[in-house]
């Protein structure tokens, strides 16, 4: 089976790809750069790279040929970037979803997921689940959520289109990422000393990549019906920001936390119970065992 793998360079696309790697199926990526991506050769070699901007039709279809199944994963993540340039935003989160559904759908992809994320709860006191009601609070949301609503109405019997709406991943990569909620804290233990936290008591949904990939590839090899949306994720990590950044300071001795009151646009729980119920997924790693990875990697680098 062939896998394509869309932003498959990137965070959460590398690690996916070398799980399916690792599972046996043929894999190509599709990424705008091949050199971000820090694999050796010997990995390399086993993935099918197409170099090309997912925004251009010739470069969807050359992608698209003989491919199974797509894990739609390219994207521009987080809002700052999305309100940086938001034309961008909508170009790539939504017209380029748009003609790949619709080229996979034309040359017979049998299987389509959409990556999407659990940000498209937005606020909400409660715990949220896929029945919530979705609540932009910003153009990143936006773009996520009218990619997910084209997604599930191109499904069909013959052309399967899932929305995995991902926790707020965690943990180390073969394409580093240095800007999540828990590589920021850790950057400012390291270099200052302190962690600055706004709206601490604010909820988040966590995830380790690797976790998340390997999710991915279970609901990739499922019999779930054409759109459906599942949370990925699990129900204990979901961790209100302050004790993110309490485990953090107990990692980093001398590590003090400033509390600041500035609210959070984004507060979430999430159930996981849909994932847990259908295919048996539950995390494997916790919140601490991605601070050690973060930790052994600076120190290796420090020295």
């Amino acid at each position: 089976m062939r896998v394509l793998v869309t932003g498959g360079h990137g965070y959460f696309g590398s690690m996916l790809a070398l799980r399916l790697l690792a599972k046996g199926y043929v894999v190509r990526t599709l990424d705008i750069v091949p050199s971000r991506i820090n694999l050796d050769k010997n990995e390399m070699k086993d993935i099918e790279m197409t170099i090309g901007d997912i925004r251009d039709t010739a470069t969807i279809k050359r992608s698209l040929e003989n491919v199974d199944a797509v894990i739609h994963a390219a994207a521009i993540v987080g809002e700052a970037p999305c309100s940086k340039n938001p034309t961008l935003a909508r170009d790539i989160n939504e017209l380029a979803t748009y003609q790949l559904v619709d080229a996979a759908k034309a040359l017979g992809v049998k299987k389509f997921i959409l990556i999407s994320t659990c940000s498209v709860y937005g606020y909400s006191e409660g715990v949220v689940d896929e029945s919530s009601r979705v609540v932009p609070t910003s153009i990143y949301q936006e773009t996520k959520i009218n990619a997910e609503r084209y997604t599930i109405n191109a499904g069909e019997s013959n052309f399967r289109s899932l929305i995995l709406r991902m926790a707020t991943l965690f943990g180390e990569s073969p394409c580093p990422k240095t800007d999540t909620l828990l590589h920021t804290f850790i950057n400012e233990a390291v270099t200052k000393g302190e962690i600055t936290v706004y709206d601490v008591y604010a909820w988040r949904p966590f995830i380790h990549v690797a976790d998340a990939a390997d999710a991915t590839i279970l609901l990739l090899e499922s019999n779930m019906e054409s759109g459906e949306i599942i949370n990925v994720g699990g129900d204990e990590l979901n961790i209100q920001k302050i004790e993110v950044a309490r485990k953090i300071a107990k990692h980093f001795p001398g590590t003090t936390i400033k509390e600041v009151d500035i609210p959070d646009s984004r507060s979430y729980r999430v159930s996981f119970r849909k994932i847990r119920q259908t295919i048996g997924f539950t995390p494997r790693l916790t919140l601490d065992d991605g601070i050690l990875e973060i930790k052994k990697n600076i120190y290796n680098a420090s020295l």
